[in-house]
Order: C-alpha cells, then structure tokens, then sequence
C-alpha cells in the first residue's frame, strides 16, 4: 500500500480502537498513530522509494509539528501530561534508543525487520517505556501498516530474523485496493475526529 493510505488506515483504525476522549489525548492519539503508520516504511531502497521516504519522514515532522501548534494554541500542556509517565532523561534513553532500532531498520531489506513482530515489540515497548499515553496509537497504527502489507504480492517477514515471508498477493501496492482502502480510511478517520470532538 501507500504512505498516505498507511496514514489514513492507521490513524481512522487507532481513532476507532483508542477512543481518545478529551482533545490532549485526541492530539497524542493522531501524532503517534501518524508515526506508527508509517514508520515500517524507513527500509525503502529504491530510489522511487527513497521520495517515499522523504514523504515518511515529512509526515512525521508534519505530525510533530501539528502536534506541537494544537498542544501551544489550546494550552493541552502534553510536556507536563508525558512527564508525568516518564523523566526527560529516561523519554531521551528511549527516544534514542528508538531512533537507533530505526536506524537498524534502514540497513535490512525492505518489509523485513521494520515489518516483523520483532520490530513491532521493540519499537512500541521504546514508547511505551519513553511516553506511555502514546504507545496504543503507535502500536495500532504499526500493527495496521504491517497487515495491509500482508494483502501485497510482495511478502512480509513477519518473524524477521527468519527468511520466510508472508503475502496474500491480494493486490499491488499501488492498485485500486489501495485507492479503496485510502478512501474508506479517509472518511473513517474524519468521522473519527469528529466524534473525538
């Protein structure tokens, strides 16, 4: 599938799941949904790839970002909320020891370590341990992007460090299920934010 149909499904499926109630948990839930959904993709190597990546990472800093303009323009105070779960010396530990599981995440091949159980757990207990309140929406978000990759005819190594990989090869990544799922996950997510608010 795409980016921006991981970003879609992961945040509409965490929104659904999660339930965030007041608008500082709404913000948390997006932001970590928006990372999770599409941080499995930092193993691109092709160079069609490589501007997927520049999409990755700009969608992440856009959900930084957005997050941070929300949490100053309504005073949600997130800083104090997080700090409450974890020390800023321990969210730093966990922050760069999540960046470093990515940074090892670029060197495998594609839908291999970023797309396998292993990353998943590893990944979402760093946020869990670092900021807690966002390792659901992480989790979720993550967990979507890897199961609709499995609907692929490339296969997924779900039990990465093994060499066997899993694919449905319902359809291409880039094909009519992929305009569906973005439609769908764009008018779940709306309806989401919407009953958040």
């Amino acid at each position: 599938m795409t980016g921006k149909t991981h970003l879609v499904c992961g945040e509409a499926l965490a929104l659904c799941l999660l339930h965030p109630a007041a608008p500082r948990t709404l913000v948390l839930c997006l932001g970590a949904a928006a990372v999770g959904s599409v941080i499995p993709d930092v193993d691109v190597t092709t160079s069609a790839s490589h501007r997927e990546l520049v999409r990755i990472v700009s969608t992440a800093g856009a959900a930084l970002l957005l997050g941070w303009a929300l949490n100053t323009i309504f005073q949600l105070h997130i800083e104090r909320f997080l700090l409450r779960y974890a020390g800023g010396r321990e969210m730093t530990a966990w922050a760069v020891l999540f960046l470093g599981l990515c940074v090892f995440g670029t060197t495998q091949p594609h839908r291999s370590f970023m797309h396998s159980l292993a990353g998943l757990a590893l990944l979402t207990f760093c946020v869990w341990r670092g900021a807690e309140p966002l390792a659901a929406a992480f989790f979720v978000a993550m967990a979507s992007h890897i199961l609709l990759d499995l609907f692929n005819r490339k296969g997924v190594r779900l039990l990465y460090p093994l060499r066997w990989s899993w694919s449905l090869g319902l359809c291409s990544a880039d094909g009519t299920a992929d305009w569906a799922l973005c439609a769908v996950g764009s008018l779940l997510l709306v309806i989401g934010i919407v009953a958040c608010l």
